[in-house]
């Protein structure tokens, strides 16, 4: 009677570490792939060198996309991305 139950609690045991490792295997979510560059031609330097906005666009974001008017000067991420590939 011992060893039948035993054979039980040592099957009860490998059937959890079986199913724990299957559950461990399953992979995460692959990450969104970056957004595509913004076009050099949507942006402008003005008289102080800054990079500005020729029209209302959304950008991706940090925390999210943002919205920028025509007119406004890009944030310094952006400045940096526009100065390394548009000039």
């Amino acid at each position: 009677m011992l060893v039948a139950s035993s054979r039980v609690v040592l099957l009860a045991v490998c059937m959890t570490v079986i199913l724990s490792s299957a559950c461990l295997a399953q992979k995460a979510p692959s990450p969104a792939p970056p957004p595509p560059p913004l076009p050099c031609d949507a942006f402008k330097k003005n008289e102080d060198q800054d990079w500005v906005a020729k029209q209302d666009m959304t950008v991706p974001g940090p925390n999210g996309p943002v919205q920028i008017k025509a007119g406004t000067v890009v944030n310094d991420d952006l400045q940096d991305e526009l100065d390394d590939r548009c000039n």
